[in-house]
């Protein structure tokens, strides 16, 4: 029985949520950056890479979504007014597990990580405003000047939780590839 390629699986849904933020109009090159280095490690193919490969991808898949979900909520928070929308719509707004209090537990464990430290080798990746932008999402919930809008609510739920989704990968990433190398140190040694 073959099992099932999990970082080929991730890199497509990461392609995808890519292209969808560049029809949108989402500038950012993060996620490009943590997809171009999941690419990387999948083309090394050895099982301790392709899980590296797999978590980057990861990475980027939920930092293309924390892009998402903040451009929207943008647009909704200056038009709260003129769009109108049905009450109760939350529920059918995919809300699934994502609340804040989710969201909350996420950027906590992932505050207590390095997130001033730059991975090495991806230049333009910082993570301290990731972290940063999905705290500010949370705190706009508690603003009274903050528009009582359930979807921009919603929005701002979900963009704190694929930030700290995000992190949570990266840091996962990052052991993945500590143990690449050790791997890859150990065959040589042996090779030797």
């Amino acid at each position: 029985m073959l099992l099932p390629d999990n970082a080929a699986t991730e890199l497509k849904q990461a392609y995808n949520c890519l292209i969808e933020n560049g029809v949108t109009g989402i500038r950012d090159r993060q996620p490009e950056i943590l997809y171009l280095h999941a690419m990387d490690h999948y083309r090394t193919n050895t099982p301790t890479s392709r899980l590296a490969a797999e978590r980057w991808a990861r990475a980027a898949k939920h930092l293309a979504g924390a892009l998402w979900h903040n451009a929207k909520a943008a647009h909704l928070s200056l038009r709260t007014a003129e769009l109108p929308y049905l009450n109760d719509a939350m529920a059918e707004y995919h809300l699934h597990d994502d609340t804040d209090e989710t969201a909350r537990s996420l950027l906590s464990a992932c505050e207590a990580q390095n997130c001033q430290a730059k991975p090495s080798g991806l230049p333009g990746i910082q993570l301290s405003p990731w972290l940063e932008q999905g705290k500010s999402h949370l705190a706009s919930l508690n603003d009274p000047s903050e528009p009582r809008h359930e979807l921009l609510r919603a929005e701002r739920i979900k963009a704190a939780s694929e930030y700290g989704r995000a992190l949570e990968c990266v840091f996962l990433a990052l052991e993945a590839e500590a143990d690449a190398r050790a791997s890859e140190e150990m065959a040589n040694a042996k090779a030797a």
